[in-house]
């Protein structure tokens, strides 16, 4: 090889070396795992923007059936925050061991968590979308239909907070998690996932059923569709275009389109902003981004 290419190569490799780094040091959280409970799982990553005024921010949950899955690790600097917005990213209680309302509190409680840090993180409170996909698509909607979990008189300052964002975006929710509206709709493949019977402790689906007189209440209290009403904010929901009935297997129908598309329906009645986008082969890309700084404007 001629000593000047060798010479250019080597340059390059050093370069392309020194940008990965400084690629790195921006993927790097700003604050990483920061305690927000006394749960070992009770934490969350930081991503924040560089302003002089406080940013908006969006606020990940994972998916995993809230029996597995993890917070984000990095997170791309061209995806929110050269666009002025920051990112939370949480870890919750898994049902494995914690069965509802394990997961879904653990989000509000870390919501109202960063809510409480804002002034210290240069957040805008007010201004918070949540982010999730599959159970963290499902905990997003439930954070932005049910009523709000602030107790201004509790004795920690950290309850105060709004549980409630301005906005929610769900890929592949759940928008109910009652198995006898699944069977219906979406065929009994759908509530053979371990999601639907798992999350509330039962044994199986046979046992929720059997026993649903004990079940039915905490169903209908982590259902996100049985919580909206017309005072509910605007909402972002995508799905797969498959939209076969009966569901051909547990996989497809835990994330079955017609979750989005009958939660549309109700949102619709009451005159709920509500967008729902399929996805699928030719179709265009999914704006979710575009409706999050939308509302952030």
């Amino acid at each position: 090889m001629h000593l000047c290419v060798f010479r250019f190569l080597l340059a390059s490799v050093a370069a392309a070396g020194a940008v990965m780094a400084a690629d790195a040091a921006k993927l790097a959280p700003t604050h990483a795992a920061v305690r927000y409970g006394p749960h070992e799982r009770n934490v969350l990553n930081v991503w924040l923007a560089k302003s002089e005024k406080p940013t908006p921010f969006v606020f990940k949950i994972h998916g995993g059936g809230w029996s597995s899955g993890d917070m984000d690790a990095t997170e791309p600097a061209s995806g929110w925050l050269d666009r002025g917005v920051s990112v939370v990213s949480i870890r919750y209680r898994l049902t494995g061991t914690d069965i509802l309302p394990a997961p879904v509190h653990d989000a509000a409680r870390a919501l109202q968590f960063v809510r409480s840090k804002a002034k210290e993180w240069n957040l805008d409170a007010k201004r918070v979308v949540c982010i999730g996909g599959s159970a963290g698509a499902c905990s997003s909607l439930w954070l932005a239909l049910h009523d709000d979990l602030a107790d201004p008189k509790s004795p920690d300052p950290i309850a105060w907070e709004s549980t409630k964002p301005m906005g929610a975006v769900a890929n592949n929710a759940q928008t109910t998690l009652d198995p006898y509206w699944i069977e219906e709709h979406i065929g009994p493949e759908a509530a053979r996932h371990g999601m639907i019977w798992k999350s509330f402790g039962a044994q199986s689906l046979e046992d929720l059923k059997a026993n649903y007189g004990r079940f039915k209440a905490a169903v209908a209290e982590f259902s996100p569709m049985a919580h909206l009403d017309k005072s509910d904010p605007p909402l972002f929901l995508t799905a797969n275009d498959d939209l076969t009935v009966p569901a051909k297997n547990p996989s497809h129908g835990i994330h079955h389109a017609l979750f989005a598309v009958k939660l549309k329906g109700k949102a619709d009645a009451l005159g709920v902003p509500c967008q729902v986008v399929l996805r699928g082969a030719g179709r265009p890309p999914v704006p979710m981004r575009d409706f999050v700084i939308a509302l952030f404007r």
